[in-house]
């Protein structure tokens, strides 16, 4: 049991705990129970703090509210937890009234409960008048304090399941490797030859029913929340993780979840779970950021913009949240007199995007912003092409390297951005240099590099090759030759440590060209076409780990299809001069973050490059003075100097200020334009 002063003993108490199946006190239901009252919060920092009478699981929830203020510094339980499906319902006995709560919330309580004596929590569903948007704005922009002041934070990620006791054995089995084994390699390799089917290892082979429990385990939406990453992070003290009948600390499930994202074995590095097992690794990173323990400084280096990057997959009821959610986090928001960005659910969503967009302008940090902005289907209404739209998940930007050297497409330009209202709308004033129109679009998928047959779809980067960029001719517009512009473009001339990518990188990709030759031979073998549909990430992650096994099983560089790709010129080149260091993984890894969600370019130059997954033909690419990166712009029919923004793009040439070089002609070209 979670104790209201004292902090679990790690591997004595998970080794000891007994499995108890209780029941279901949930139901789904139209109730008729009162609504929550509340008494207003009088003071500044005035919080409710949640009483919980004593009881056994089963029994009733009792509990009554009281006002605190947190400079009194009232010993309490943070609960971090996902109020679940609001249509699903249990009673609790509230200050002597009944009323009804989540299921989930419920749940919760009965597992904090302690059967001999009352416990003090704080959990927002109970403690924030929800209906009081005012009240409810104000305890949110303190949220970050009431959690960081917290004595221990409890996470709660649901209730048992069939397999919920496979998934703790294996976690636990997987903590006692790593407690007996100090040396990270020797670690990695004990694990390792364990989940491979290596004999007297306490770790299970891939096979195992026990992995798809523990891969279950990670898909429960806890891990998923933009909530918890503050909740999590904030905890001064190692929070403690309730699932069911199963106590885990957060730092010993952390160190599972990192030994099982580590190639080559990554078992929660596939589809789905990648997503969410990504999330927990955020709040672990950002804990040990914020340098939390007794007594700690929390004084994050990461800005909101930063925030908002690494947090862009994580989810939220109300899209607002995906923003206030980091407010009390960000280091840059902070002023003298309090946080200059704060939470209001009075402002509509689009009213809130754009107050962050002004913010990043106003702090000089307007153009790495527009890095993610751009029109897409799925982004709010009426929200202007230039604001990037956080509630949704944003695409990863062409150099995600954190304070490294990168682009430099205006050549050190400097340049300013200034909203200007026109009429209702909002645009973007600027100056920008046309470098050309978009001619030709091809569009890219991480289905068109898989080495997975039942996955990938065969012969679209060798159609690729042929059809649209090999037609250039041997000399690129911009110098240098066309196929090294095509290989460089499609990694965006990056790899994860350095710009531009180093000379092995030819070797890495004509490696990655032999190996894409042979897996599109076994794809078509399948059945699987360039015209077969792309997979869904949830069908992708069902048979993710068997799929993998085939194609180890299949040997990838089977010499008996060679003379099926012979003809292929980079083949030819291979094939030619071998080179024995060149690794093709190092190239799947970049171009797998660079291709996805952008389109393979040419424009009318005879330029290539990469731009949003909607650019069109006819859309212009231009340099935004200012900016690190060119742009993709559409004009808007009828209006002179008006465009809609599309996205960054990556211009095989121009990418360090080749295209502005001369003072004279770039002021020449640049010109006055907006941005709606």
């Amino acid at each position: 049991m979670v104790h209201n002063t004292t902090t679990l003993s790690r591997k004595k108490h998970i080794r000891r705990h007994k499995i108890r199946v209780v029941g279901d006190t949930s139901t789904k239901m139209n109730t008729s129970a009162p609504a929550l009252t509340y008494q207003p919060l009088k003071r500044e920092h005035d919080i409710r703090l949640l009483h919980l009478e004593p009881g056994q699981f089963n029994d009733n929830v009792k509990c009554t509210l009281h006002h605190v203020n947190m400079g009194e510094r009232p010993p309490y339980i943070a609960l971090s937890y996902v109020w679940g499906d609001a249509a699903v319902r249990a009673p609790i006995l509230r200050n002597g009234t009944n009323v009804c709560v989540t299921a989930s919330l419920a749940n919760a309580l009965r597992r904090l409960r302690e059967p001999d004596r009352p416990v003090t929590v704080w959990a927002d569903a109970l403690c924030i008048n929800q209906g009081d948007i005012a009240e409810r704005s104000s305890q949110v922009g303190i949220m970050a304090e009431i959690y960081k002041n917290a004595h221990q934070v409890v996470v709660y990620l649901g209730e048992d399941t069939k397999d919920t006791a496979m998934a703790f054995s294996l976690l636990r089995e997987i903590y006692s490797l790593i407690e007996s084994e100090p040396d990270p390699n020797q670690l990695l390799q004990a694990f390792n030859h364990g989940y491979t089917g290596g004999e007297s290892s306490i770790i299970p082979p891939r096979s195992d029913a026990h992995w798809a429990a523990l891969v279950k385990l990670f898909r429960r939406g806890y891990f998923a929340r933009i909530w918890v990453i503050q909740e999590v992070a904030l905890s001064r003290a190692d929070p403690h993780v309730i699932c069911g009948s199963h106590r885990v600390s957060w730092n010993e499930m952390m160190r599972v979840v990192i030994i099982c994202s580590t190639p080559p074995n990554a078992v929660l590095n596939n589809g789905v779970i990648k997503s969410h097992s990504d999330c927990a690794m955020n709040m672990d990173r950002l804990r040990n950021d914020l340098c939390t323990g007794p007594g700690a400084q929390y004084a994050t280096s990461l800005t909101l913009i930063q925030l908002l990057r690494c947090t862009s997959r994580s989810r939220a009821t109300d899209p607002r949240d995906k923003l206030f959610a980091l407010y009390g986090l960000a280091n840059d928001i902070k002023g003298q007199n309090g946080l200059l960005l704060k939470a209001d659910y009075a402002m509509k969503l689009r009213d809130v995007l754009i107050s962050v967009m002004e913010f990043f302008i106003s702090k000089e940090q307007g153009f790495q912003a527009l890095g993610f902005a751009g029109l897409r289907d799925d982004r709010t209404e009426a929200l202007p092409s230039w604001v990037p739209d956080w509630s949704i998940p944003v695409t990863n930007p062409l150099d995600s390297r954190l304070g490294a050297p990168g682009y430099n497409a205006s050549g050190g330009r400097r340049g300013q951005l200034r909203p200007v209202a026109n009429g209702t709308a909002l645009e973007l004033s600027l100056g920008a240099t046309t470098i050309g129109a978009v001619k030709s679009v091809f569009a890219l998928h991480k289905d068109h590099i898989t080495i997975i047959p039942e996955f990938r779809q065969p012969g679209v980067l060798r159609r690729l090759w042929t059809d649209i960029v090999a037609p250039l001719g041997t000399n690129y517009c911009h110098g240098g030759n066309v196929s090294e512009a095509f290989w460089r473009t499609l990694i965006a001339n990056k790899d994860r440590a350095a710009l531009p990518a180093g000379p092995e990188f030819r070797g890495h990709f004509l490696k990655f060209w032999v190996e894409n030759g042979l897996a599109d031979l076994r794809a078509q073998a399948l059945g699987r076409t360039s015209n077969s549909p792309h997979i869904s990430d949830v069908d992708r992650d069902k048979d993710y780990g068997g799929a993998g096994q085939r194609v180890a099983d299949s040997h990838l560089s089977n010499p008996d299809l060679m003379p099926a790709i012979r003809d292929d010129p980079f083949v030819v080149e291979f094939l030619d001069e071998p080179i024995t260091k060149a690794k093709a993984h190092e190239y799947v890894q970049n171009i797998g973050m660079t291709i996805t969600n952008r389109s393979f370019i040419v424009t009318e130059e005879g330029a290539v490059g990469l731009a949003p997954a909607m650019t069109v033909v006819g859309d212009v690419v231009t340099i935004i003075a200012g900016a690190d990166t060119p742009f993709v712009l559409r004009p808007v029919p009828g209006e002179m100097g008006r465009f809609e923004l599309f996205g960054e793009a990556y211009i095989h040439g121009v990418m360090g200020g080749e295209a502005v070089a001369s003072d004279d002609e770039g002021e020449s070209r640049r010109k006055k334009i907006a941005i709606v």
